[in-house]
Parts: structure tokens; sequence; C-alpha cells
């Protein structure tokens, strides 16, 4: 079963920024999509049921030089 989340990523500027960590966060395994926009922050999330899935998310997208802000 997938889930959704949607989570807001500091440092991005452009459309290539957005580019790099969607490909950052499909690059994770479970992750089936992400749609990144830079203007709003957001990064929408479909995955599969997997543990501790948004701290892989983080340290991902981290690597890339940007920051995940936790949800609550």
């Amino acid at each position: 079963m997938s889930e959704r989340i949607v989570v807001q990523i500091e440092g991005m500027s452009c459309g290539g920024c957005a580019n790099t960590v969607k490909k950052a966060i499909e690059g994770i395994e479970g992750v089936d999509r992400a749609e990144v926009d830079h203007k709003s922050g957001e990064a929408d999330i479909i995955h599969a049921e997997v543990a501790d899935i948004e701290d892989k998310i983080s340290e991902r997208v981290e690597k890339e030089g940007y920051t995940l802000i936790k949800q609550n």
C-alpha cells in the first residue's frame, strides 16, 4: 500500500535544484514518485510503507546540500 507525505525543503532556488532533489528522493528504495517545487519549497512524495522513510529522505536531501524541515 502506498502512502503520501508532503515535506518542506529549504535551500532550493531554481528548477535545477528541484530536479536534483527529485532525483535524489526517487533514488530511495520504496519511493514511487516525488514532485518537487522550488517556489513553494515542497516535495510531494508517494512511497511504500517503509520504516523511517522521512529519515531516509532527510539524509538523502542533506547529502545534496538542502535541508528537510521535519513535519509534525
